[in-house]
């Protein structure tokens, strides 16, 4: 168990990995605390790679493949909502990405150039072409990862859920970013991650949810997302943490405003930070706000329907 002292840093780090409280804020949640659907409630598939890793994945609808890929710890089950919801007008799919969830635990290879190949041999072997890829949090630098080796033949559009592309800012520096790299900013958010995962990786659900720091951990939502993220392995999560940390995709990202259409996602808390560094840097992309970093799972209806305009456009 880490200290309070630690505690509050890892708190803090939660934040900065793209949670942020939102006391007092007002939302429009869903009716039920239970995942719409997902690798709890809905079987899926399982998939050998051509780079050697079974993935566990949801598949649902028909039309323009939509792909869904979780961030750090997350799982299919975090986008339940949007595959019941996008299954209607296309095929609407997700995976758990290599080491995290239902999918094979792997020793090596928890990088995001290694999981830019996994996406890339999971398009191939499911054959989709002009596919919208949506990554959410570090899920899009594997997004990022694979557009950076792979280039744009199969995809059509991308979605970015509120991630900066790059995770490291100098100190004083205010770009978009999770955090500067002083003592108190990355550095303490891995320590945190380190010493007690399952402490920080709670801290965290609870500020993605909107959840107050003192719900319980055995509120069902909470326990829901906690027990998603700890189907990761220690070793594999710290892995995936220190090389998002140390990752700059913003060339990537800049080059893909620019070829394909590209919608970017800021939570509330980052929205004045992050639309700059947009607007500059991503300036043909377009630009929409959700209130948490989970906001496509606590308020699934202004999500779906910004995304769904977004769809429509691309034909």
């Amino acid at each position: 168990m880490v200290s309070p002292v630690n505690r509050r840093t890892a708190l803090r780090g939660a934040a900065a990995l793209g949670a942020v409280p939102l006391a007092g804020a007002a939302l429009t949640r869903t009716a039920s605390a239970a995942p719409a659907t997902g690798s709890e409630g809905v079987p899926g598939s399982r998939l050998r790679l051509s780079t050697g890793v079974t993935v566990h994945y949801v598949d649902r609808g028909a039309g323009r493949p939509l792909v869904f890929v979780p961030g750090w710890m997350a799982t299919t089950e975090f986008f339940g909502h949007q595959l019941t919801h996008f299954a209607g007008t296309h095929r609407v799919l997700s995976y758990d990405p290599r080491s995290q969830g239902k999918s094979e635990k792997t020793a090596q290879g928890n990088n995001f150039t290694t999981r830019g190949r996994d996406l890339d041999a999971f398009l191939r072997a499911l054959d989709l072409t002009g596919a919208v890829l949506a990554g959410f949090s570090y899920g899009s630098y594997d997004v990022f990862a694979y557009l950076r080796d792979f280039g744009f033949d199969r995809v059509a559009g991308v979605v970015v859920l509120d991630q900066p592309p790059k995770s490291w800012a100098a100190a004083g520096d205010p770009s978009w970013s999770e955090s500067p790299l002083v003592p108190a900013g990355l550095p303490a958010i891995m320590r945190a991650a380190i010493d007690d995962r399952t402490a920080f990786w709670t801290e965290q659900v609870k500020i993605m949810l909107a959840k107050p720091p003192s719900t319980p951990d055995t509120d069902p939502e909470v326990a829901w997302a906690v027990r998603q993220g700890l189907l990761m392995p220690q070793d594999p999560a710290i892995a995936m943490l220190g090389d998002g940390m140390a990752s700059d995709f913003s060339a990537v990202a800049t080059e893909t405003a620019a070829t394909v259409p590209t919608l970017v996602y800021s939570r509330t808390d980052w929205l004045p930070t992050a639309q700059a560094w947009v607007s500059e840097h991503m300036p043909a992309a377009d630009f929409a706000e959700m209130p948490t970093h989970l906001g496509f799972h606590i308020a699934p209806g202004p999500f779906n329907d910004r995304l769904a305009a977004f769809l429509a456009a691309l034909g």
